[in-house]
C-alpha cells in the first residue's frame, strides 16, 4: 500500500461518507444529489426548514480558521531543524540537511530549504512555529493518533473510539445560529474533527459547480421551471413544494458561490486547488468560519529525502496561492493553521526513512499571528523509552488558544478541560480588540527586552506601552498584572508606561554612583531605585530596608530583586556577593568564589525562598528552593548575556544577551528575539 493509500483509507474511516439519501430533503442534499458528478457533494443534519444555504457576510470580530492536515506523520525535525544540536547530524545521516541549504532563523533553528516562502512570512512576523507540540504517552498508530487529535478533548485516550470531534463540538455550541457554510470540507466525506453531536460540516469539492451555473437554453428553461414551481403551492402535493423551493435556494447559492469556482485556479496540485478554493470561499463573503484542507503523503519510511522535500514545497507554494488568492481586505480575518497525527524518530531508519515518532511542529499562519517561536525545541539527546522526542506542547493548547482567542469560543467546554493558554496572536481578527485568555498556572506568556536607548520590544503575549526618550536606560520593572513598567536611567529620571503610576525619581539629586537597576513593589504603589554602590532610594509605599551606599565595596553592584510579599530585596555584585535586606533572606552566593565571568544579574523564585544569579558567560548559579535548568555556560556566545527572568511558575528561565539573543529553560517558552534586528542600542534587561 502507497503512503498516500494508506493516508486516504484512515482517512476515510475517521470520516462520515456524504448523505446520498432522498430522506429529509434539505437544500445541502439537494445539490448533493443534482451537482453533476457530485460536484458540490454536501452532507449534514435534515434542516427542515428551505433557507438559503448561504449564511451572512462575516459579523464583526469573527474569524476565519483554515486548517491544513498534513497527512501520515510529518517530519518535524526535518521541517525545523535544530541546526545547533549536534546529535542532530549524528542521527540523521544522509537525511541531515546541509547547513548551507538552510533557512537560518536564528537561535540556532532553520527552515527546510523547500519552504522559501513561509521563511518570507516568518521574516515578515506573520509565523508562529510550536515547537515539540504532541501529547504524553503518544500512539505511534496512524488511526488512533489521528482520531485523538481530531477528537481533542481532556481525559481521552488515544485508542477510544471518539464519536465526534473539537470543531465539531464548537460547531454544536453555536446551536441555532449556525450557518450551513459555517465549516468546510472539500473532498467526499467529512472527517471527525469536523463533526459533532448534532452538527457538522458540509462538503464541497474542488472542481466546480454544475447545477445553477450553465447558460445555455436548455438549462435556463429549467430554471425558469424550478423558479415558477417555487411561487405557488403545486398541484403535485408537499413533495414537489419541498423539492422546487429548495432547488430555487441551490440556484440562488450557486450565484453566490460561482466566483469561487471560475476557472482561474484549476492549474497546480490538488492541495493548491484546495488552497486557492479555501481563498476564494472567503473571498465571497458567504459566513464561512472554517475552512478543511489536506495534504498527505507525509509517511516517509523510505527514501524520505526528495519525496518530504516535494511535500513540503507542495504545502509551501499552496500556502502561498492561499494569500495571493486572498482578497486583502480578509487578511486580518484568517489563521491557518497546520497539524500532523505524529512526529517522526529522530534517528533514520535503514531505509533512508524515518519511522513513526512523537513529537513534531506546527505552524499558526496570518497577519494578526505573533510570529516567533512557542515552546522549546525537545532535545535529541533526552529521548523517552523508545527513544523518542518527548513532547513539550499539549496540542489541546494550540486548540484552545485559537477557540478561545480566534474563533470566540470557550475552549474549556469544547475540549472538556483546561489547557495553557499560548502567545499565537497579537490581535483579534480584523484588528478587533483583543481579549486574551486568561492563562493557566505555567503559562509561558512571553518578555520584553529594553535597551540602553530606551526602546522597549515585546514578544509572545507581553504588552509594551513605550519606551524613554532620554536613553541611558539602567533598569525596567512590571506591574504584576503585566499591564505597565517602568523604566529608570542612569541619572536618576523614572518614566511609568501603561497602567504603572510614577512615585518620584532621583532628577536634580545628586548621585554618588549612576543607577543601575530598580524593582517594584508587588502592590504597584512603589518602587526601590539602586546604584552601582548599592545605594538604595525607596519612593511610594516601597519601604527602605538598608543598603550599602556607606560601604567600600569589591565589586560594583549589578542588579536588584525584590521580596514577592514587598518586605524586603535583594541586590548582587559583579563578584556574585548577594546583599539580602527585610524579609528577603540570604541563601547563598558567589562572593567566595573566583568567577570566570562577572555576575550581572539576580531573579527571585516566586516563593522569595531562593534566587538565581547569571554570568555573563550565561552561566547560572541557584540557591534556596531556585532549581537549575540549564545555562550557556559552557557555550561560546556570539554577545555578553546581560539578565535573567524567571517564568511565573519558577520552574524556568529566560536569559538574555546584549545583541537581544534569547535563551530558554525549563517551561520558558521562546517568542522571539532581538538577534536578527539592527535596533538602537544595546540590549540591558529581559522582564518576563
Amino acid at each position: 500500500m502507497t503512503i498516500d493509500l494508506e493516508f486516504e483509507q484512515i482517512h476515510q474511516e475517521l470520516s462520515t461518507p456524504l448523505d446520498r439519501t432522498p430522506g429529509g430533503l434539505s437544500r445541502r442534499r439537494f445539490l448533493q444529489m443534482t451537482a453533476v458528478g457530485g460536484a458540490i457533494a454536501t452532507v449534514g443534519p435534515t434542516l427542515g426548514r428551505y433557507e438559503a444555504l448561504a449564511g451572512p457576510q462575516l459579523g464583526s470580530g469573527e474569524g476565519v480558521l483554515v486548517m491544513i492536515q498534513l497527512g501520515g506523520g510529518n517530519d518535524g525535525v526535518n521541517t525545523v531543524i535544530p541546526a545547533n544540536q549536534p546529535a542532530y547530524q549524528d542521527l540523521r545521516g544522509s537525511l541531515a540537511i546541509d547547513e548551507g541549504e538552510m533557512l537560518h532563523l536564528g537561535n540556532g533553528l532553520a527552515l527546510h530549504p523547500s519552504l522559501s516562502n513561509l521563511r518570507a512570512r516568518w521574516d515578515s512576523g506573520q509565523v508562529a512555529i510550536i515547537q515539540g507540540i504532541g501529547y504524553q504517552e503518544p500512539s505511534l498508530s496512524h488511526f488512533d493518533s489521528m482520531a485523538h487529535w481530531m477528537h481533542g478533548k481532556a481525559g481521552s485516550s488515544p485508542d477510544e473510539a471518539p464519536k465526534d470531534g473539537w470543531l465539531g463540538r464548537w460547531l454544536d455550541g453555536l446551536g441555532s445560529t449556525r450557518s450551513d457554510l459555517e465549516a468546510v470540507v472539500f473532498g467526499s466525506s467529512v472527517p471527525l474533527h469536523l463533526r459533532g453531536r448534532s452538527a457538522t460540516a458540509t462538503g464541497l469539492s474542488t472542481h466546480g459547480i454544475d447545477f445553477g451555473i450553465k447558460t445555455d437554453d436548455d438549462h435556463q428553461r429549467m430554471y425558469d421551471a424550478i423558479r415558477e414551481m417555487a411561487e405557488g403551492d403545486s398541484p403535485h402535493g408537499l413533495w414537489a413544494d419541498a423539492v422546487a423551493q429548495t432547488s430555487v435556494g441551490s440556484l440562488d447559492l450557486a450565484k453566490q458561490l460561482s466566483s469561487a469556482y471560475e476557472g482561474q485556479d484549476n492549474g497546480g496540485s490538488d492541495f493548491e486547488r484546495q488552497m486557492a478554493r479555501s481563498a476564494r470561499l472567503i473571498n465571497a463573503d458567504v459566513g464561512v468560519r472554517i475552512l478543511n484542507t489536506s495534504l498527505g503523503g507525509f509517511d516517509n519510511h523510505t527514501n524520505q529525502s526528495s519525496t518530504h522535500a516535494g511535500q513540503l514545497a507542495n504545502l509551501d507554494s499552496g500556502i502561498q496561492r492561499f494569500f495571493s488568492t486572498l482578497d486583502p481586505q480578509f487578511a486580518s480575518r484568517v489563521t491557518v493553521m497546520t497539524f500532523s497525527e505524529f512526529g517522526r524518530r529522530p534517528e533514520t531508519n535503514g531505509s533512508a526513512g524515518t519511522d513513526h515518532g512523537t513529537a513534531s511542529v506546527a505552524l499558526v499562519i496570518g497577519a494578526n499571528v505573533s510570529g516567533g517561536l512557542v515552546g522549546n525545541y525537545p532535545s535529541l539527546t533526552d529521548l523517552d523509552s523508545r527513544q523518542n522526542l518527548k513532547p513539550v506542547v499539549d496540542f489541546r493548547s494550540m486548540y484552545a488558544t485559537v477557540l478561545d482567542s480566534w474563533l470566540g469560543a470557550d475552549s474549556n467546554e469544547v475540549l472538556g478541560g483546561e489547557f495553557e493558554a499560548l502567545p499565537l496572536f497579537m490581535a483579534g481578527p480584523g484588528n478587533s480588540t483583543f481579549e486574551r485568555p486568561a492563562p493557566v498556572p505555567g503559562s509561558r506568556q512571553g518578555y520584553l527586552m529594553v535597551t540602553d536607548a530606551g526602546g522597549v520590544y515585546n514578544f509572545g503575549n507581553k504588552p509594551a506601552f513605550g519606551g524613554s526618550i532620554g536613553g541611558d536606560t539602567a533598569g525596567i520593572d512590571l506591574l504584576a498584572s503585566g499591564t505597565g513598567y517602568w523604566l529608570c536611567r542612569q541619572d536618576g529620571a523614572v518614566e511609568a508606561f501603561g497602567d504603572a503610576k510614577f512615585h518620584g525619581s532621583m532628577v536634580g539629586k545628586a548621585l554618588a554612583a549612576p543607577l543601575v537597576d530598580m524593582a517594584s513593589h508587588p502592590s504597584g504603589d512603589g518602587y526601590w531605585l539602586l546604584g552601582a554602590d548599592g545605594g538604595v532610594f525607596s519612593f511610594g509605599k516601597a519601604p527602605f530596608y538598608g543598603s550599602t551606599g556607606n560601604l567600600r565595596l569589591r565589586q560594583p553592584v549589578v542588579g536588584m530583586a525584590a521580596h514577592p510579599t514587598g518586605k524586603g530585596y535583594w541586590f548582587v555584585a559583579s563578584d556574585g556577593g548577594v546583599f539580602a535586606y527585610g524579609r528577603a533572606a540570604f541563601h547563598g552566593s558567589t562572593g567566595h568564589l573566583t568567577l570566570r565571568r562577572p555576575v550581572v544579574g539576580i531573579a527571585p523564585t516566586p516563593t522569595g525562598k531562593g534566587y538565581w544569579l547569571v554570568a555573563d558567560d550565561g552561566g547560572v548559579f541557584a540557591f534556596g528552593d531556585a532549581g537549575f535548568h540549564g545555562s550557556t555556560g559552557a557555550l561560546t556566545l556570539a554577545r555578553p548575556i546581560v539578565s535573567i527572568a524567571p517564568t511565573p511558575t519558577g520552574r524556568g528561565y529566560w536569559l538574555a544577551g546584549d545583541d537581544g539573543g534569547v535563551f530558554a529553560f525549563g517551561d520558558a517558552g521562546f517568542h522571539g528575539s532581538l538577534g536578527d534586528r539592527t535596533v538602537p542600542g544595546r540590549v540591558i534587561s529581559v522582564a518576563g
